[in-house]
């Protein structure tokens, strides 16, 4: 009778070892490998993976894309042997657990944003380059008309401004406005159908869009045309892409010369402009 038992339990144990399904193997793959001049003390990497940061004996901060190309050195102090940085990444925290001292520095990422192409007033060689990413159903991107026209009014040969498309997936009807922004582009008349898409931005539909095109003066039948146009459309994805892979998440967002605006204001416009004046003429000495 025991032997029968023994045999039962030890069945049941078997059948349950072998039904227990198993985890799977880890799947992974070889990443990049960085090569540094001096050796490395510690790393940290942004929370989007885009850039990694290694701290280097000698104080130096080197900074890799996320292809693995040195994009640029920042020199430390050289006690430094430890580093984190923010989840926002715009602020790398350095240690020293000899000297027992703590280094903060503040990081502004300089986006590369193509113009080829784009809706833009003031001079083509201007200095400073002002982009905005919008979107014709947003009310606060309806406001940054003004603050561009007061940046243009006072920095008539050193500014100019260039719009960038990126409608929100939830304006329903900010997408097709895209498009016929830059139909209306093709005309040469984008400025002013973009004013009328702004005041209209609560209204717009299929049938608004139109109207508004007329009332702008277009040739009709070449915007009929131009608005079917997937090229047009493939043009405003592309700006949204852009948008995505320099941050870009809500609108308006504004860059001067690749750098974030701080203060959406036009004291603090101007503030960013003029610092990139003053940036320029140092580089230039």
């Amino acid at each position: 009778m025991n032997k029968i038992i023994c045999w039962a339990i030890t069945a049941a144990l078997c059948t349950f070892i072998f039904a227990t399904p198993g985890y799977s193997a880890v799947d992974w793959q070889p990443g990049l490998v960085l090569k540094t001049d001096t050796p490395p003390l510690d790393t940290a990497i942004t929370a989007d993976g885009k850039w990694t940061f290694v701290l280097t004996e000698g104080g130096r901060i080197r900074i890799y894309d996320q292809n693995g190309t040195l994009d640029d050195t920042i020199p430390v102090r050289p006690e430094m042997d430890q580093i984190a940085i923010t989840a926002t990444g715009e602020k790398i925290v350095l240690s020293s657990r000899r000297s027992k001292s703590i280094q903060q520095i503040d990081l502004t990422f300089v986006a590369v944003i193509s113009s080829d192409d784009s809706p833009a007033m003031g001079p083509p060689r201007a200095p400073v380059t002002v982009v905005v990413f919008s979107d014709f159903q947003c009310p606060y991107c309806a406001k940054v008309g003004a603050l561009l026209e007061y940046v243009l009014e006072h920095n008539p040969e050193t500014v100019r401004v260039v719009f960038k498309q990126f409608p929100l997936s939830f304006h329903k009807n900010a997408h097709a406005a895209a498009v016929a922004s830059l139909a209306a582009h093709n005309q040469g008349k984008f400025w002013e159908y973009h004013d009328l898409l702004f005041q209209h931005g609560k209204e717009l539909s299929d049938d608004k869009i139109l109207a508004l095109a007329k009332e702008a003066g277009l040739n009709m039948k070449r915007f009929r045309a131009d608005i079917k146009n997937e090229l047009l459309n493939d043009r405003v994805d592309l700006d949204i892409q852009e948008g995505q892979r320099n941050g870009v998440r809500g609108t308006p967002t504004i860059f001067v010369n690749g750098r974030s605006l701080k203060e959406r204001t036009p004291q603090g416009l101007q503030l960013q402009i003029d610092q990139e004046l003053t940036r320029i003429k140092a580089n230039a000495r």
